[in-house]
């Protein structure tokens, strides 16, 4: 199914220049410039808001907040050093995404704190994720299931599955930092402007468990995905005869339970943290108390009980029924397939309960919603009836075996109940990194200040500590007179400053023009960490994923054996060199434990392999005629390729 889509928020403009005050006069221009790009955000949300389901651009709004939010931990930044300074407290106007509401639009509610900004962008940002994942997965279509799509399409449209894949992790990792750091954060602002006499609604966006179930509702959705990539080639092969046997393409019927069974537990824990806003209820002895005073405060601080929008609770419990029934689906298929004929009545009785669970979702009843709502629930109900006739078609084969030829019980919902395992993860959230602010502490105007000015206290602490020479020394034939060099003009250019009190100066210009060595910079602002898709190690573990030719350069003419690899730490590409080790020629049958094929290892290695890659070339670049190829194989499934080329070890098995 198709992931969840957001109604995304609109807010209100903002003048930062009217809510700062930067005493030295520092950061005017920045200051400037965060309010362009706030008023940018604005103008993308609204355009979003206007346009129509196909006409969205979450790609430019993705970008357009990747431009701002550096701007706003910049604000941030400043203010928590003291570099600026507010007049008043600011007061954002944004509109819900999660709230309840009988009308069409959300409402807009204005909340103090720069805190409120910096979630509500954060959110926004994973909405955006989230529906920029789902409109790529829109654009591929049922792929899967065409026969006419050649390998080299259907490998382009699994990158793109898996580039989906990669948003909605991104996404639950922005709804976890936001749940887990941010709220925190606002709460404690909240509980001050409360305390002020101000008043601060809470929202369900603003919920620590709304969102951090959004989180997981969003690795759920990563995770239908991901079981999609993997039956993608099952699935063509199937095309044409479908039900049992299972093709050889077909991946293990209980992984696939399993990842269906995760899948349904994230859906579930999500709902039952969606749903905790509305059923907070204050006591009924609170109710008739007088709001004054202390007591008016404490009302406005148990502030809650508005529920999170009914299309969103809906969602999530179908989705959790739907993956149930997919799970039980594939626990009755492989108990068809590989039980043999003493667990035909198991594999019936699956299949029973799954479609009778089908059948009940296909079968919900109507419920009037919104046009978006009603497009998702349209899908969902087409994915459903394509299920139910796969478990019919399962059903009808097993059933027919076991009446014929197994002859076995068909055991009770409860007995098998008793025998569903525990669910798999084949997906984990990527972490949010804060964005480095574009100005004030922490950005790289002022690391670069700081390296600076650790360089130089470092030279003071050099010349502080040299010790002066002895003048009244016996080398110096007991003269107390200072030796100076007799010629300065072969240490330095004749356009140099010279003679005494000119230290200062090449000092200074020294400390300026290093800046333009490449390795003196990199080395000073740690690039190699933020650059290198290793993040700066030496070594770096990752999944094989097809095996390419790269051309050697002129004047050579051949093609080197490599491998693209994904690296499991940070998800980053890269293409990987596979070695060859060639006997020497000799008369005769070869050695033993050497090869004479050139491309020998190249078998060792295969796709979805586990390797360990290194660096290649010499400073980190490429090596040879291999033209960008930074990296090489040294291990394959944790065996060194080596002892596999010397046949001292053999590949373990998968």
């Amino acid at each position: 199914m198709a992931s969840y889509s957001y109604q995304l928020p609109t807010t209100g403009a903002i003048f930062f220049a009217a809510l700062l005050n930067d005493p030295a006069a520092t950061y005017i221009t920045h200051i400037a410039e965060a309010t362009e790009a706030r008023a940018n955000l604005r103008a993308a949300l609204k355009e979003s808001k206007r346009a129509d389901d196909g006409g969205k651009d979450y790609l430019r709004l993705v970008k357009v907040l990747d431009d701002y939010l550096p701007h706003l931990y910049g604000i941030l930044s400043c203010i928590e050093h003291g570099e600026l300074v507010l007049k008043t407290e600011p007061i954002f106007s944004w509109r819900t995404t999660l709230s309840s509401s009988i009308f069409h639009n959300s409402p807009r509610l204005s909340i103090p704190t720069l805190a409120t900004e910096l979630v509500f962008t954060l959110l926004t940002y994973a909405f955006a994720l989230s529906n920029l994942s789902r409109t790529v997965v829109h654009s591929l279509g049922a792929y899967e299931r065409d026969r006419a799509v050649s390998d080299a399409d259907r490998k382009a449209k699994d990158e793109r599955l898996s580039f989906a894949v990669t948003l909605l992790c991104k996404a639950a990792g922005v709804f976890e930092y936001v749940g887990k750091e941010c709220l925190v954060e606002w709460e404690r602002e909240r509980e001050r402007v409360i305390d002020a006499g101000m008043t601060c609604p809470k929202p369900p966006d603003l919920s620590r468990e709304v969102v951090i179930g959004l989180s997981k509702m969003a690795l759920a959705d990563a995770q239908t995905l991901a079981i999609r990539k993997l039956l993608s080639r099952a699935a063509s092969d199937s095309a044409l005869t479908p039900g049992p046997p299972l093709p050889k393409s077909h991946p293990s019927p209980v992984l696939i339970a399993k990842l269906h069974l995760e899948c349904a537990a994230l859906y579930s824990s999500a709902r039952s943290l969606a749903k905790t806003p509305g059923d907070y209820r204050p006591s009924s002895k609170s109710k008739i108390k007088i709001s004054l005073g202390k007591d008016k405060a404490q009302a406005m601080r148990d502030e809650g009980g508005e529920e999170v929008a009914p299309e969103l609770r809906r969602y999530l419990a179908e989705e959790a029924a739907f993956h149930n029934a997919l799970a039980q689906k594939w626990l009755g298929v492989d108990a068809g397939e590989n039980g043999g004929t003493a667990q035909g009545g198991i594999a019936v009785g699956f299949l029973t309960w799954a479609k009778k669970d089908l059948e009940d979702l296909k079968s919900g009843s109507g419920v009037i919603g919104s046009d978006r709502d009603k497009d998702m629930r349209e899908r969902r109900k087409e994915k459903v009836i394509a299920e139910l006739e796969s478990v019919n078609v399962f059903y009808k084969g097993y059933k027919n075996m076991n009446d014929t030829v197994s002859f076995q019980p068909v055991p009770s919902q409860t007995e098998l109940q008793a025998s569903i395992p525990t669910g798999r993860s084949a997906v984990t959230l990527r972490p949010f990194a804060k964005p480095t602010p574009a100005f004030g502490p922490g950005s790289v105007e002022d690391v670069q200040r700081q390296a600076e000015e650790l360089h130089l206290s470092q030279e003071n602490g050099e010349n502080a500590d040299a010790p002066l020479a002895d003048a009244a020394s016996p080398r110096s034939g007991g003269s107390l007179a200072l030796h100076l060099p007799t010629s300065t003009s072969s240490r330095m250019g004749s356009n140099k400053p010279r003679g005494l009190q000119a230290a200062r100066k090449l000092r200074n210009d020294r400390r300026e023009n290093r800046w333009a060595d490449k390795s003196y910079k990199k080395r000073a602002l740690g690039n190699i960490y933020k650059t290198s898709p290793t993040g700066g190690s030496s070594h770096a573990k990752g999944i094989v994923l097809e095996k390419v030719g790269v051309e050697a350069k002129q004047p050579n003419s051949a093609i080197r054996k490599c491998v693209r690899v994904q690296l499991i730490k940070n998800g980053k590409k890269v293409t990987a060199f596979v070695p060859v080790w060639v006997a020497p020629r000799r008369p005769g049958p070869a050695p033993r434990g050497v090869r004479s094929s050139n491309d020998g290892c190249l078998n060792f290695v295969d796709d979805n392999d586990e390797v360990l890659i290194s660096g290649f070339g010499r400073r980190g670049k490429a090596k040879g005629d291999i033209p960008g190829v930074r990296f090489k194989i040294v291990k394959v499934s944790g065996v060194g390729l080596l002892a596999l080329w010397k046949e001292k070890k053999e590949k373990p098995r998968s």
